[in-house]
């Protein structure tokens, strides 16, 4: 099993973000990763970054990915470590959590899921439930907040900078013709 990453710098989503390509078992991989946001104070609230300073949480990635076989694109979420969130569910080596996205000022609920096992390199992959219902939301919008209720320390917030995201898209799209 073969992995090889190229990464190189894209202005279009987030200062930071960059597009990825895994080759995984002779199959290349193309996928949007943002920068590492971290947990962030909204205005009104009293929750801030007490979780990271806590538990050593550093922040989290936005990730989507492209399915061209299936037509589909995915949206997920790379923590650098397990998350315990406020009414999940364990199920066998499955983890499940609602959470709140605000894209603009509107509020959504969403699920994420993921492997309790950590990844080789110790981060936590989680992805939406319903990818297509969050990107479809996520398109046309500014920001992009996600909303964590942390056990023992309350709601936790991430802001996402979703500038040019219907072109990022593209581009990835363009990645598999």
């Amino acid at each position: 099993m073969s992995k090889k990453v190229f990464v190189f710098l894209l202005v279009l989503l987030a200062v930071s973000t960059v597009f990825c390509e895994w080759t995984l078992i002779g199959e290349k991989n193309y996928f949007i990763l943002s920068s590492v946001v971290y947990p962030a104070k909204v205005p009104g609230s009293t929750s801030g970054s007490i979780y990271g300073i806590l538990y050593g949480f550093s922040g989290v990635r936005l990730v989507i990915g492209y399915e061209p076989q299936l037509k589909i694109d995915y949206v997920g979420l790379i923590f650098d470590q397990m998350i315990f969130l406020e009414n999940g569910k364990i199920y066998k080596d499955r983890f499940y959590y609602p959470v709140r996205i605000r894209c603009d000022n509107k509020v959504y609920n969403a699920e994420i899921f993921g492997a309790i096992k950590p990844l080789p390199d110790g981060t936590i992959f989680a992805m939406f439930s319903d990818s297509e219902y969050v990107l479809k939301n996520m398109i046309g919008s500014k920001t992009m907040i996600l909303e964590l209720d942390v056990i023992d320390v309350g709601t936790e917030y991430f802001k996402f900078d979703l500038t040019g995201l219907p072109k990022a898209i593209d581009q990835l799209h363009s990645k598999y013709k």
